[in-house]
């Protein structure tokens, strides 16, 4: 029987690759989990990188900064402060020793019972449903109801429910829930199908063990579109009851809380939420409507509030709308969602992002971020948002672990693959940030932002054609977006082909004259030409402007090349972002 591991009030399980504190399951991605092993396995004396990296990754050539990223995140996931370190000492020069005393829980020669399913967390993962209705029109309903349950069984403290992003990647996707269930390392798939006819639903659902594909349960409801709140409440006491999960009394009174009792407020909000996800433009405009008429219908609709605010923010962000006036609005949804529901995490992650972009209030944004996280800590977006607040102020390294965190909560999101690339990038770990990006675009080809991203690392790897090349391809998909626009014109810079780079800069300056400008843009590919002076014109035009492109000046790797000059950190000084004690002298 393989050992088990217990330190502090942690449990490490190899063979059910698990770490335990408590009740409570913490995530760490595969490569990461099996350093841990490796150095308990060999607690208290120097583990050699080179002996971690043929251990961890035989076979296989890795640089060394992917050891140092897996052993930060352990880090982070055991709370440990590399000042003091209680559990992994750096060796300098050498590796790592595990310091931390350790229980063998069992060992060669004494038994142990198996683990029994109530010694087991439970996991699943809820599909999006499958739209029966005569014209499938209904995907925002199947999508919400899903999104729903989902998150109606976060709030049963012992049980792993994979983030939404990840179950909904399989939407429309014609496998085997074995399969799916395999991908996602979850032992039940809760599948569904919906019918809709006017205001009459019928439901149909499957509960499905992974392990064998057998049905533990499975149920059909027909019901008034009033009663979906009675159906999702009844689907999910049956998953927790088939489980055998034991709630406490909050998690009881939790799981049942509505968002809404307005059937009427509450369809509006699932076509909002399913048009913001797509994150169009258009799609943003639409979702605004639906979001307002949900309101109309109940003013104290805090989801619609939150929704509203993403979408105002989203449009202000990528200058569909002028930033001011998107912001305003932005602003007033969310702290009004705040006031209807202060237990509601969307509501703490939108006043987070608006605050962060539009207030410059480094400190009321990082609180708005660290509450949601609070309430729901395993929803990755919200891990990505928080990691925003990190990079806008530079704590790139926390940044980074919230986007690993992200990431093993969402392996298969790529809003949380993206974000750790961006990390990466800004670290000037460039290697692993294309890896990082590449990955992240195998799970959405058609994302400009993170392929935006790859032509910068690409660029600034002094791989100047693929750079240009990967940036082409995201304004070819985006052409609309004038950020895109601008990194191109940095890329053309930093290749030394200024005339491209010139004729670029005109077509961001003819675009302001339709559109709100943004003096940070221009900014950008100055720099990129080594154009100092022009740059910093333009960034003072941006400070003028509350441009809030500038919200992440402080480590825009775009504008590496101003870092040194005294008038960069006056910059940074006059946004708040260092004090007199934190510049650099």
């Amino acid at each position: 029987m393989s050992p088990e591991y217990r330190f502090d009030d942690y449990q490490l399980e190899p063979a059910e690759r698990r770490l335990l504190r408590g009740d409570q399951e913490i995530l760490l991605r595969p490569k990461s989990f099996e350093v841990l092993v490796c150095l308990i396995e060999r607690g208290g004396r120097v583990v050699h990188k080179d002996e971690l990296l043929d251990h961890v990754w035989p076979e296989t050539h890795v640089v060394e900064s992917v050891l140092v990223q897996c052993v930060a995140e352990i880090r982070s996931a055991l709370n440990e402060d590399t000042h003091e370190p209680r559990y992994i000492k750096t060796i300098p020069k050498l590796g790592y020793r595990w310091i931390a005393k350790v229980e063998h829980v069992s060992g060669p020669g004494e038994v142990r019972e198996p683990l029994s399913t109530s010694d087991r967390r439970p996991s699943i993962a809820v599909l999006p449903f499958k739209d029966m209705s005569s014209h499938g029109d209904h995907d925002y309903f199947c999508e919400g109801i899903a999104e729903e349950i989902i998150n109606a069984l976060v709030r049963v403290g012992n049980l792993h429910v994979v983030a939404r992003t990840s179950s909904f990647s399989f939407r429309n996707r014609n496998l085997d829930i074995r399969s799916i269930g395999h991908t996602l390392k979850v032992e039940t798939v809760l599948e569904g199908s919906l019918r809709k006819s006017g205001d009459r639903l019928r439901i149909a659902v499957q509960l499905i063990s992974v392990e064998d594909g057998f049905h533990l349960w499975s149920e059909q409801f027909e019901c008034e579109t009033g009663d979906v709140f009675n159906i999702q409440d009844q689907i999910t006491k049956q998953i927790i009851e088939k489980l055998k999960i034991e709630l406490l009394g909050e998690e009881e009174a939790a799981r049942v809380r509505r968002s809404t009792e307005n059937p009427e407020a509450y369809v509006l909000n699932l076509k909002g939420r399913y048009l913001m996800y797509r994150a169009t433009v258009e799609g943003l405009n639409r979702a605004i409507q639906y979001f307002e008429e949900a309101i109309e219908k109940d003013p104290d609709y805090a989801h619609a509030y939150a929704g509203l605010a993403t979408c105002y923010s989203s449009l202000g962000f990528w200058n569909a709308v002028p930033p001011s006036q998107a912001y305003l609005e932005a602003k007033k949804a969310a702290v009004r969602a705040v006031e209807a529901d202060p237990e509601s995490a969307l509501a703490h992650e939108a006043l987070g992002f608006v605050t962060l972009l539009s207030d410059w209030d480094w400190k009321t944004a990082a609180k708005a971020s660290q509450r949601a996280i609070e309430l729901n800590p395993r929803e990755e977006t919200i891990r990505v948002g928080r990691a925003m607040c990190y990079i806008a102020t530079g704590d790139l390294k926390e940044a980074l672990a919230e986007t690993v965190r992200a990431t093993g909560l969402a392996p298969l999101s790529n809003v949380a693959n993206s974000g750790l690339g961006l990390c990466l990038l800004r670290l000037g770990k460039l290697e692993e940030a294309i890896v990082q990006l590449k990955k992240a675009l195998e799970l959405e080809p058609a994302d400009p932002r993170t392929r935006l991203y790859l032509g910068l690392a690409y660029v600034l790897k002094l791989r100047f054609d693929e750079g240009i090349g990967e940036i082409q391809e995201a304004f070819e998909q985006a052409s609309d977006n004038t950020l895109v626009l601008a990194g191109l014109g940095w890329a053309y810079g930093m290749a030394g082909r200024r005339t491209e780079a010139l004729r670029t800069l005109e077509k961001i300056k003819r675009r302001f004259e339709q559109e709100h400008p943004r003096p940070y843009l221009i900014a950008k590919v100055y720099c990129g030409m080594g154009e100092k002076d022009l740059a910093f014109e333009w960034l003072d035009k941006a400070f003028a402007e509350h441009d809030t492109s500038l919200t992440f000046v402080r480590t825009d790797e775009s504008l590496a090349a101003l870092s040194d000059d005294p008038r960069f950190t006056g910059l940074l000084r006059r946004m708040n972002l260092i004090t007199e004690e934190t510049a650099p002298q």
